[in-house]
């Protein structure tokens, strides 16, 4: 309270322990950049927002549940992104949650789906960068929160493929190592066709021996 007081910052995600260890939050007081707020307010207790500055959305997020993923199952990390777009959030050092037992989740989106498969987590990403965009098409953004929510839309982004593999980690361990495999092996060969083609590529590996080409496939 004294530090929302002093500050007056839109939103405030406080460190949050889960079965003794640090779940959410920072250990340093430090203020949130554009590509956080998902890591910032996934876990919804003790998250602190500024009234004056939600109600602008807390009547429209609503109306967009049915046609965004994201929206749907995070609401509070839907607003979240879209007060540090426009506004100020800050990583709190202080413990305010501390949670000892956990009941079982029967969160899942409109189709049944739990929001925590795969399906869940790719049309959640979907709905950041859509909400984004929808941000930014809406034309009455002062340049910097423009500037903002590109950094924001940038940072879901980048985390695209680290979202998705730990997803997939979860549901099927063997999977995401046949995952690691395929993606290796796809960044591995994937600048020879990036400066030669395809041709290029298919031309490499028909002349290279098949026992050749077995053995570095059994090593990547």
């Amino acid at each position: 309270m004294e530090f929302i007081g002093e500050n007056s910052p839109d939103f405030v995600s406080p460190q949050a322990e889960v079965n003794g260890r640090l779940y959410r939050g920072r250990k340093t007081l430090t203020e949130l950049d554009y590509a956080q707020p998902q890591d910032a307010s996934f876990y919804i207790s003790g998250l602190c927002f500024k009234t004056e500055s939600a109600e602008k959305y807390l009547s429209w997020l609503p109306q967009i549940v049915k046609e965004n993923a994201l929206v749907e199952v995070y609401p509070q990390t839907a607003l979240a992104g879209c007060l540090v777009a426009e506004g100020s959030g800050f990583w709190l050092d202080a413990m305010v949650t501390r949670q000892l037992d956990e009941l079982p989740t029967h969160i899942a989106h409109s189709d049944g789906r739990a929001y925590y498969h795969l399906n869940g987590r790719f049309e959640q990403i979907k709905g950041s960068l859509l909400l984004a965009d929808r941000m930014i098409s809406s034309g009455d953004l002062t340049r910097k929160s423009y500037d903002s929510i590109l950094l924001y839309k940038n940072g879901v982004n980048r985390q695209i493929f680290r979202r998705l593999r730990s997803t997939i980690f979860d549901e099927s361990p063997e999977m995401a190592r046949c995952f690691d495999t395929g993606a290796r092996r796809y960044y591995l060969f994937s600048w020879v066709t990036k400066f030669y083609g395809n041709k290029f590529s298919t031309l490499v590996a028909r002349i290279t021996p098949s026992p050749l080409r077995k053995i570095v496939r059994r090593f990547i």
